[in-house]
Parts: C-alpha cells; sequence; structure tokens
C-alpha cells in the first residue's frame, strides 16, 4: 500500500524570491498559488507545484512534498514511517490550515509529508 496519493511539490533555494517569483511567472508561465512571504512563494504549472525558498531562511529547506489525501493518511504515513525505522519529524500545523512533517530518505534528502485543506 502506498504512503501518499501523488508528489506535491519541489522546493528548491532562491536568493531572492520576488526576483524568482517574477521570472516563474512572467517568463516561464507558471501561476502564482501563494505569495506573501519573503522567505516563500509558491507557483504551479499544469498541476505540478513549485515552492521558492530564500536560501537564507530557517523556515522551509529545500525539499520533495508528497501529499496525502486526509489528516488520518498524514499521521498513518508518520506512524508507518516511525514503525520502519525512519527518523520522522513532529507533525505541525502551517498558516495556510495544511499539517505535514519532514523526513529523510537514506541518502538525507528531505522530504515532506503533507495533507492540504480543501479550498474553499
Amino acid at each position: 500500500m502506498a504512503l501518499f496519493k501523488k508528489m506535491g511539490h519541489v522546493g528548491i533555494q532562491v536568493e531572492d524570491v520576488e526576483r524568482s517569483l517574477g521570472f516563474y511567472r512572467d517568463t516561464l508561465g507558471f501561476r502564482v498559488e501563494w505569495d506573501g512571504d519573503a522567505d516563500w512563494a509558491n507557483v504551479s504549472l499544469g498541476g505540478d507545484d513549485l515552492g521558492l525558498i530564500r536560501k537564507s531562511s530557517n523556515k522551509h529547506p529545500p525539499h520533495v512534498g508528497l501529499r496525502v489525501d486526509t489528516v488520518e493518511d498524514l499521521l498513518a504515513a508518520h506512524e508507518a514511517l516511525a514503525a520502519k525505522g525512519v527518523s520522522v519529524d513532529p507533525v505541525r500545523g502551517h498558516r495556510d490550515g495544511s499539517r505535514s512533517f519532514y523526513f529523510r530518505d537514506p541518502d538525507g534528502n528531505i522530504l515532506e509529508a503533507l495533507w492540504m485543506p480543501a479550498a474553499k
């Protein structure tokens, strides 16, 4: 059984979020999903999301986001990964109502398990 529904986003580091946001929006045609923080913005293209994370930010590491359908699925994934010996961070809530936790693959790449609330 798969723990996750789909890849949700990739978060990359950038020097200047606003400059990068302009490039992805105006030059490449990405749609802005969220912008309102000097440390982070989210854009999408064809259903795939890209997080733009300011390099000097301590809020968000570069990572790959993996989506689940429900909060219960998120908690089950947390429990299943921990049971397999994966070091998982605590589940935490975010200002947009989402909940997530970070964990690492065997090579140290950071992954984020993420539940997003339904759009209002």
